[in-house]
């Protein structure tokens, strides 16, 4: 009698991945932290993603370092209103100095859209916030323990300024990877752009004072201040001033 032979099983088939959605807005964030380069090249390619959340969240975590340095005050008024002033700053900032980015990067012949540098500007807003949001802690640690103002300021003043280092080398990665597809914009004009871009923070900074603690003058009024708290009107020519009277 002939045997039969069986049929051979044949392994099942692997089931085709999906492809991989788009990134959805709330993921966008998580992109600015850990794929930065790959999103300034899609938004020079042109892709036009829709920034708005990462530029909310940038500003709240913005606002933390301000909290965290404001809880050495204690008035609550000025606890609240140094959460309101580093959102303000940076902002402020951005509005200022942006027409000029623009503008003359357009007189180089450019092709930057304004839609593509605002979205740059973005992704470097995001991770200003992320580093300040993760030095808050910190911050917020000193602030609660009795430091002395010297030492609040110097550790505001490196979370800060890693902040805006953050955020300059992201525009810089934006503006180089803009050159590499052929577009005439200037890296030496944009490092000159941020000479004036941080000059422009300082003096924000200098006529939102105080953010720490109460200022020297008129106290019980000052906390109240949003703008006009630096003694001398313009930082540098008050810097100036005080280095003639000194070597005088």
């Amino acid at each position: 009698m002939q045997a039969t032979l069986d049929a051979p099983v044949l392994p099942p088939l692997p089931e085709l991945e999906a492809a991989k959605p788009a990134p959805e807005p709330s993921s966008l964030f998580r992109r600015v932290l850990q794929d930065r380069g790959a999103l300034l090249g899609e938004i020079v390619a042109g892709k036009s993603h829709n920034l708005t959340r990462v530029a909310l969240v940038g500003a709240a975590l913005t606002a933390l370092g301000g909290l965290a340095l404001g809880v050495s005050s204690p008035h609550p008024q000025q606890i609240l209103l140094a959460a309101a002033k580093t959102p303000l700053i940076a902002m402020g900032a951005l509005l200022i100095c942006f027409p000029a980015f623009y503008i003359f990067a357009a007189l180089q012949g450019s092709q930057l859209s304004m839609g593509k540098a605002l979205r740059m500007f973005v992704v470097g807003m995001g991770l200003r916030g992320a580093i300040i949001a993760g030095l808050a802690p910190l911050l917020l640690f000193f602030s609660t323990v009795g430091s002395p103002y010297g030492f609040l300021l110097v550790a505001g003043l490196v979370t800060f300024g890693l902040a805006e280092a953050g955020f300059l080398h992201t525009l810089q990665a934006g503006v180089k990877q803009m050159r590499e597809a052929g577009d005439s914009i200037s890296l030496t004009f944009t490092r000159g752009w941020m000479l004036i871009y941080l000059a422009v923070v300082m003096q924000f900074t200098w006529s939102l004072r105080p953010i720490i603690g109460l200022c020297n003058h008129e106290a019980d009024v000052c906390h109240w201040m949003l703008i006009g708290g630096g003694p001398g009107g313009n930082m540098f020519t008050h810097i100036m001033s005080q280095v003639a009277k000194l070597v005088a």
